[in-house]
């Protein structure tokens, strides 16, 4: 069978019933369409950010694709910034990374969420200042991951850093 490119392909001649080769024009018969790839749901991952901090910016990634940048600013309690974004379902590398003002890299967390329909899918993220020594104030990134570990609605582990 020889293919064309108009996506048919050729049927070769069929021989007569008393044997004989005598040709007879061949059939074109077309080819089973390729099915389309079936539609992946998506949920929204939505993104509260609380900050004391007023100087800096936040990265954040799933997959190693950046979803969002945010300069910092101080929020007021109970105000948090609140952003939105659809992901397909399932697990995905989450990244939050603290930048400095002069945009080198503070601080990175990473984490494994669990997107789903049924979920809030909420990634909470916390950056403030804490007193250290008594003296020296250094800037802390807490976050809480979506995840599926845990009943829909309510956060998992609560994982923390703290740079200088």
């Amino acid at each position: 069978m020889v293919r064309n490119a108009a996506n048919h392909g050729v049927v070769p001649a069929a021989t007569i019933a008393n044997g004989s080769s005598s040709a007879v024009a061949p059939v074109l018969t077309g080819l089973p369409v390729p099915t389309p790839v079936a539609h992946v749901d998506h949920a929204t991952l939505k993104i509260e950010i609380d900050s004391t901090v007023g100087d800096g910016a936040l990265g954040i990634f799933a997959d190693q694709v950046l979803l969002f940048t945010a300069d910092l600013h101080a929020t007021t309690a109970g105000a948090p910034v609140r952003l939105e974004h659809a992901l397909p379902v399932g697990p995905h590398q989450l990244r939050v990374a603290l930048y400095r003002p002069d945009k080198s890299m503070q601080v990175a967390k990473e984490g494994l969420g669990e997107i789903r329909t049924d979920g809030a899918n909420t990634l909470h993220i916390h950056v403030t200042k804490k007193a250290k020594m008594l003296v020296r104030r250094e800037t802390t990134l807490d976050v809480l991951w979506p995840s599926a570990l845990t009943p829909a609605g309510s956060a998992s582990a609560k994982l923390s850093a703290s740079t200088k």
